[in-house]
């Protein structure tokens, strides 16, 4: 359901009043990726089980990067070989039917390891963490991208610390396999929650984006200017614009399609007729 559309935000009806729209960094990069895909997310609502192999495993991760600094507000410092069994723990716990292997020739004991040697290297590489202060885990950020409030944007940050210097830094945990520098989607990211977190903390002046990559081990930082913030908003602002604006949800035809769930379409009525052509009309 599309909804109303107000000063170019959707607002959507939900029973007797109306509710704006929040964008967040995996929704516009949803969009990017493929707009079909989007619709199915986001505009159709269509429920999903299934979860990647590599979500879930990098979740795990993120489960153990969130406990190792959390303890270490209490003052304990976990050993390596405790962050790997909680990790197994909580791969354990967590586990279920849906978690899908997409890429042939992969099994969930691949995924399992690839999380464990993720793990060392952050450990072997930060140890004993004590570069910075942790101010913030996982934490929640949400902020009108607009000073009328008709859109806003939110973000759930995987840790910001502060430096004696009085440099906050933004960090961000990437478990997938890339080995190069962080590319546009990633900076919007980043750059998002750098706004998100100085408009919820006007003190907060100097800032240094950082980006984890765990599979080598690499960490890229970087500061943006003022002038690149606006930017990357107004960048956000014309991407929401062709979402809102999007009549056509045209597929994107990649390999990234055997990460999808073919459950999706078959709930939204599409047909192999209409992956074929790729795309739909609403």
């Amino acid at each position: 359901m599309r909804g109303q559309e107000l000063d170019g935000c959707i607002i959507r009806d939900v029973g007797q009043h109306l509710e704006i729209v929040t964008y967040s960094h995996s929704r516009l990069a949803t969009f990017t990726q493929c707009a079909l895909k989007y619709r199915f997310r986001y505009v159709d609502d269509i429920p999903t089980q299934r979860e990647s192999i590599e979500a879930f495993a990098g979740k795990r991760v993120h489960n153990v990067i969130e406990k190792l600094y959390r303890d270490l507000w209490d003052g304990r410092l976990n050993r390596n070989d405790e962050l790997r069994d909680f990790y197994a723990f909580r791969w354990e716990e967590e586990w279920h039917q849906h978690v899908h292997v997409a890429r042939a020739g992969e099994t969930v004991d691949d995924h399992f390891s690839y999380g464990l040697d993720c793990i060392d290297n952050f450990y072997r590489e930060n140890h004993p963490f004590n570069q910075s202060r942790t101010v913030m885990l996982e934490e929640k950020v949400e902020f009108n991208l607009d000073p009328g409030g008709w859109r806003r944007f939110q973000g759930y940050i995987d840790r910001v610390a502060s430096r004696p210097d009085g440099t906050y830094e933004i960090h961000d945990y990437k478990t997938s396999r890339s080995r190069r520098s962080p590319g546009t989607s990633e900076l919007r990211q980043l750059s998002m929650y750098q706004v998100g977190v100085q408009s919820m903390h006007p003190e907060v002046r100097n800032v240094e984006l950082v980006s984890h990559f765990l599979c080598t081990g690499e960490v890229f930082r970087r500061q943006q200017a003022q002038t690149d913030l606006v930017k990357i908003v107004q960048d956000a602002h014309q991407l929401i614009d062709d979402i809102e604006s999007e009549r056509w949800f045209r597929a994107n035809v990649t390999p990234l399609c055997n990460w999808c769930d073919p459950e999706s379409g078959k709930a939204s009525g599409r047909t192999q007729r209409f992956f074929r052509t790729g795309f739909h009309q609403i």
